[in-house]
């Protein structure tokens, strides 16, 4: 999934919430309960060494990464201009070796005095797409599209303009395949009045060689203020969406059908002692299950403990999902309660990314997600577990040094080359004396063999 990370860079809310309430003792699921934070020892590894993306003489924030079929990588970010967080514009930068060495970072596009969050997919052809908002000082969000079909990033085309007193604040993409045609599915937060905040969704297809957008049906028309999308599509070309209440703590579902033009009904996914406490969420589809991770927060300003549990569903038919009796148990997969700075942002992120059965390796799902362990130092930093390794059986990895810089936000691909799984993340990195924000790239390695270990079923 790509992610659908919300800036609101003048506001102290940035929504990116995970906490914990239980300690898992085998792999299956238990119910939620409230105690005392356990403290989990931390996996010994070799911290990778990070490579700075974005140029250092400016400031950025909020990247997302994406790797083609062909395996070249890019990311694409938000760089502020004049170092001023009120006006940015959507960059990228791209790799064709692993990583190892990044192009010079460009602009997809430029415009002037607007805050910008920008997100891309690559289709089945290596043609990348992206769609990013932008917002002006009257809090006015305008959404765009481009690809690169031409070898070059196409003229922009405006595909949505929210004239509401509220702006957007969140963007996904994922490519859908039917017939063996790519599709570039795109959903989006909008103020409608006087409806509410809803879910919008748009559609790019390709004819004589041209991507244009054109509008869908809403995603949501539910009288529930929805503030952050993510999207992943299915083999089958079916489309799996969610969302975050604007203001409250809760997650939730929905899924239209490939061939169908309306979407399922919303479905609650923050039950029981999640419910109002449920923040930052992803998703993602491996084999013929759903797999949607959110945050648990509990407490308030710098001292909440929060962590990351997890939800999954079988894909039996089309109507699959569209039942919480059809979602397993709300399970810890993080492990550890972690804290975060008390803005900027006060949430801890989550990410999912996904590595198909390769060969004899076993597929397997990472999750990345950012947070403080006080033993550890008093930064924010990067943690990945994986679910061949039992999740949160097997303590989390730690990716990145608290003691150099804050790291946030992370965004990843995981790819399986011969005997090696290699996991590439990128990161936003705060110095916490200057608030200087930098880019940052690293690939790690799973810990998983090629023993299987299966997943959790209901």
């Amino acid at each position: 999934t790509t992610k659908g990370k919300e800036l609101m860079r003048n506001v102290t809310v940035y929504f990116v919430g995970l906490l914990v309430c239980v300690w898992l003792a085998t792999a299956v699921s238990s119910p939620l309960r409230a105690e005392t934070p356990f403290p989990v020892p931390i996996a010994k590894q070799v911290i990778p060494n990070p490579i700075t993306v974005s140029p250092v003489d400016k400031k950025a924030d909020t990247p997302v990464i994406a790797q083609a079929p062909n395996g070249t990588l890019m990311i694409v970010y938000n760089q502020w201009v004049a170092n001023s967080s009120l006006d940015g514009d959507a960059y990228y930068a791209t790799s064709t070796n692993n990583g190892q060495t990044w192009s010079t970072a460009q602009p997809i596009a430029t415009s002037p005095n607007n805050r910008t969050f920008v997100t891309v997919v690559y289709d089945n052809s290596n043609v990348a797409h992206a769609a990013w908002i932008e917002t002006d000082v009257d809090n006015k969000s305008r959404l765009w599209y481009a690809n690169t079909q031409s070898g070059s990033w196409s003229a922009p085309q405006q595909f949505s303009n929210n004239t509401g007193q509220l702006p957007s604040f969140s963007v996904a993409m994922a490519v859908s395949r039917v017939g063996g045609v790519d599709r570039i599915e795109i959903v989006w937060d909008y103020l409608e009045i006087p409806n509410g905040r809803v879910v919008k969704h748009a559609r790019a297809t390709k004819s004589d060689n041209v991507w244009t957008v054109n509008p869908m049906n809403d995603a949501t028309t539910d009288a529930i203020p929805q503030i952050r999308v993510e999207l992943v599509a299915d083999s089958s070309g079916n489309l799996h969406l969610i969302s975050q209440l604007e203001v409250a703590g809760e997650i939730y579902y929905t899924r239209l059908n490939a061939g169908e033009t309306q979407w399922k009904p919303l479905v609650q996914l923050s039950t029981g002692d999640l419910a109002g406490k449920a923040y930052q969420p992803d998703v993602a589809v491996l084999g013929n299950r759903v797999y949607v991770s959110m945050g648990y927060r509990v407490g308030d300003g710098s001292n909440a403990q929060q962590a990351v549990y997890l939800r999954e569903c079988n894909l039996a038919n089309n109507t699959s999902c569209t039942s919480i009796v059809d979602w397993t148990i709300p399970a810890n997969i993080s492990g550890q309660f972690v804290t975060a700075n008390q803005n900027d942002p006060f949430y801890i992120s989550t990410d999912l990314a996904v590595m198909p059965k390769a060969g004899n390796r076993q597929a397997s799902l990472f999750l990345h997600f950012h947070g403080i362990l006080s033993s550890v130092g008093a930064s924010e930093v990067v943690w990945r577990t994986e679910s061949c390794a039992n999740w949160a059986q097997t303590p989390p990895e730690q990716l990145t040094n608290p003691t150099t810089r804050r790291a946030i936000n992370p965004s990843a691909v995981a790819k399986a080359s011969g005997s090696t799984v290699a996991v590439r993340t990128a990161y936003e990195g705060v110095n916490p004396t200057d608030n200087t924000r930098r880019i940052y790239f690293i690939t790690s390695t799973s810990k998983c063999g090629q023993i299987f270990l299966p997943f959790i079923q209901k």
